[in-house]
């Protein structure tokens, strides 16, 4: 009952940790695709214009407005994909379908539209944020990425610090709950001391109902009261017995007397 108990109590912990580990993965994704939008829109419209201007031999100059660890590139209306800043390790961002493009173009100023991407082999967060010039005026999509792996290593760290700390409770428990077994077993096996040591001939054995638990106690007093009886019926029995034992002999005394 305890290894089960034990086991149970492990993949319940386990499985805790991977639930956790999952949800807040997603709080941690939605929390930086809120960071990066908020980059996007602190960018006015005239910014992106002189941004989209620049051409790829311009890369060197343009300006540094963004987080080290991010990627971004703008698509105008007509589709044409710019890369305008590489993030670490060259990792450019990656190039969506026209569709989810078209899609940015549609959705309102405040909504968050983050994507996981994996192309290129690698994981990354991206935020698409509709730019415009004027009121009523799309200048085209901006796209800023960046890669999940810090997230993930700070998920991984906070599983195994998790893990590590529901080890070190289980243990601890385990010692605790060890005792405490210990201490509430030992009623039981002063009971079964008793119990070997009653037979027909010694029905005269009682169970202890002073231990220190109700439920022990309550069925030490069952099991004296079934002694009891057992022993008023054995009485009975022998009763009958030598009562027939004198009347046979009184029988057989009569039989062989003339």
């Amino acid at each position: 009952l305890l290894s089960r108990s034990l086991l149970i109590l492990a993949v319940l912990l386990v499985l805790i940790g991977v639930l956790q580990f999952v949800f807040m993965r997603d709080v941690f994704y939605r929390n930086k695709a809120e960071s990066l939008q908020s980059h996007l829109m602190s960018i006015p419209g005239p910014v992106w214009e002189r941004l989209n201007s620049y051409t790829d031999n311009d890369i060197m100059v343009r300006p540094f407005m963004f987080a080290p660890d991010t990627s971004l590139a703008f698509i105008d209306t007509n589709g044409n994909f710019k890369v305008l800043s590489s993030g670490p390790y060259n990792i450019s961002p990656p190039q969506l379908s026209t569709k989810e493009y078209a899609a940015a173009l549609q959705e309102g100023r405040h909504k968050i539209n983050y994507i996981v991407s994996h192309t290129g082999g690698t994981e990354q967060i991206v935020v698409l944020k509709r730019i415009n010039s004027f009121p009523g005026q799309h200048l085209g999509v901006a796209e800023i990425s960046t890669p999940t792996g810090p997230i993930k290593e700070l998920l991984i760290r906070q599983l195994i610090t998790f893990l590590f700390l529901s080890l070190v409770a289980l243990v601890f428990g385990l010692l605790t709950y060890l005792s405490v077994l210990k201490k509430t077993l030992i009623p039981l096996f002063k009971m079964v001391e008793t119990a070997e040591q009653i037979d027909a001939g010694n029905l005269d054995r009682r169970f202890s109902t002073h231990q220190g638990q109700t439920e022990i106690d309550t069925l030490a007093v069952s099991f004296n009261g079934m002694l009891e009886r057992l022993q008023v019926s054995f009485a009975a029995e022998q009763e009958t017995k030598e009562q027939m034992r004198r009347f046979i002999a009184d029988a057989s005394h009569e039989l062989r007397t003339p």
